[in-house]
């Protein structure tokens, strides 16, 4: 595969053999979420001498890239172009990337949007439109299966992770799809790095023009719709935020506000949004400035639009 690891003797190869089964998940329901970010399965594990070296070189490789994606930030939110670049170049990786196209969509499901995928947009285009047969023969024996996923409570178009080359998104609501840019399946690979507000903050932001507006747009109402945008002084255990006096004041106010049209803009949420906001142009490195992203993020209505339908929600659950 093109990769050249240390001498035999180097301690080097103890943290592969350690790496090699650690994946307590294997072989169950849940295997998946075992390999890590940007990590696909090994190979079998077999008693034989030529199978065991196998499944070491892939675990030494995929070790590699990882560390490497980790380094570089490759996420769902890196370019393209600069995803594609690093696969090219992580011995290894392209192969299990055409092996396992349903985990590549998971990690970068930006290269399934069509004329994005470089060397594996024939394997998406192939994948999408026998997903749309799949679908249709569903749909035309009355199959209920992922009804409740889309808008018109009919049978999805095509399979979730490659809708975003479908015209109108394989009917998937947008809050579905966005949930699936964001944070992947349920049960599915680690794809995560950043906090919900974060990925919004770069879809509203210029970084993200490179993306089809049709597609962005959507995203971004996914992302409103999916209502779990919020940050609190409590919710940044894995992902850590600075804190102030401040911190969490939007969404007590939201929480405890009767209706939208009662909430009030006062100056501790305006610095509560402001400092969240200014943490992910800084994290992020986006290009705007956060007077900017400040004002994208209330003339897209998100508190409005949470307000009201978390209300509703409530009278839901009350009745």
């Amino acid at each position: 595969k093109g990769f050249n690891p240390p001498v035999i003797t180097d301690d080097w190869w103890l943290d592969i053999i350690e790496y090699s089964g650690t994946n307590p998940m294997e072989g169950t329901f849940q295997d998946s979420m075992g390999w890590g970010r940007w990590g696909f399965p090994l190979p079998e594990k077999n008693e034989t001498p030529k199978s065991r070296g196998k499944r070491l070189a892939f675990a030494a490789m995929q070790n590699e890239w990882q560390k490497k994606a980790d380094n570089l930030m490759i996420t769902q939110i890196t370019h393209p172009s600069i995803v594609l670049d690093f696969i090219n170049n992580q011995p290894g990786l392209k192969d299990v990337c055409f092996e396992n196209l349903h985990y590549l969509a998971t990690y970068a499901p930006q290269l399934s949007i069509r004329g994005f995928g470089g060397i594996f947009e024939d394997s998406f285009e192939n994948w999408y439109l026998h997903s749309l047969k799949i679908q249709n023969e569903k749909s035309a024996n009355n199959d209920k299966g992922g009804t409740g996923l889309t808008t018109n409570k009919k049978v999805p178009a095509c399979d979730e992770p490659v809708a975003l080359r479908h015209p109108t998104f394989g009917f998937y609501t947008p809050s579905t799809i966005a949930c699936f840019f964001v944070q992947g399946h349920l049960m599915g690979p680690s794809v995560k790095v950043y906090e919900t507000i974060d990925y919004l903050m770069w879809f509203l932001s210029s970084n993200s023009e490179w993306m089809p507006v049709k597609i962005r747009n959507f995203l971004i109402d996914g992302i409103k719709e999916w209502m779990v945008w919020f940050w609190t002084e409590s919710n940044n255990w894995e992902f850590p935020i600075p804190i102030n006096k401040d911190t969490g004041t939007l969404f007590k106010s939201m929480f405890d506000a009767s209706d939208e049209k009662n909430f009030k803009l006062t100056k501790r949420i305006e610095n509560d949004i402001r400092t969240r906001i200014k943490y992910s142009k800084e994290h992020l490195l986006l290009s705007d400035s956060v007077e900017v992203l400040v004002e994208k993020f209330l003339t897209h209505n998100f508190i409005e639009y949470w307000i009201k339908n978390n209300k509703k929600r409530s009278t839901r659950k009350k009745k």
